[in-house]
């Protein structure tokens, strides 16, 4: 029994450095644009998720706002709930393509698909748009969270 608790407790020890570096990974994780956008419109929808972007560093919230801002319309297919609103441009697009007999999931997971890469790709340019405005003006802005 005692070597059971023996290993047990190395056991805890080392799955705590192991779990910590895993929560470390997931605050970065989830503090990222990309992410953050993805899941504050999933549970927020819009226009909840723009103002989530307070919560990120400076130099990150203007791609943030770009990518929240389109990611609004492109995940509307598989998730109405986030932009209902703009509802009817994909209803419509979808009755045409169900009027042709194909299939409006297949819309569906194109327009997430690309609206994935889309948003990911002005989101990266808007950080070398952040990075060369902030040169050109001689700024600064913080790359890390300020802890409350």
């Amino acid at each position: 029994m005692k070597t059971f608790r023996r290993l047990m407790l190395n056991f805890d020890i080392n799955n705590f450095s192991l779990s910590k570096r895993f929560f470390q990974y997931k605050r970065q994780l989830l503090n990222s644009p990309p992410a953050m956008r993805f899941f504050s419109a999933c549970f927020f929808g819009n226009p909840m998720t723009l103002s989530l972007g307070k919560f990120l560093p400076e130099f990150y919230k203007p791609s943030y706002y770009a990518c929240a801002s389109g990611s609004c319309h492109t995940l509307n297919g598989l998730f109405p709930h986030i932009n209902p609103g703009e509802l009817f441009v994909y209803l419509g697009i979808a009755n045409g393509i169900t009027t042709l007999g194909l299939n409006h999931i297949d819309l569906a997971l194109r327009y997430l698909l690309i609206g994935l890469v889309i948003n990911f790709l002005r989101g990266w340019v808007m950080d070398f748009t952040t990075a060369y405005v902030q040169r050109q003006q001689g700024i600064e802005l913080s790359k890390k969270l300020k802890s409350a």
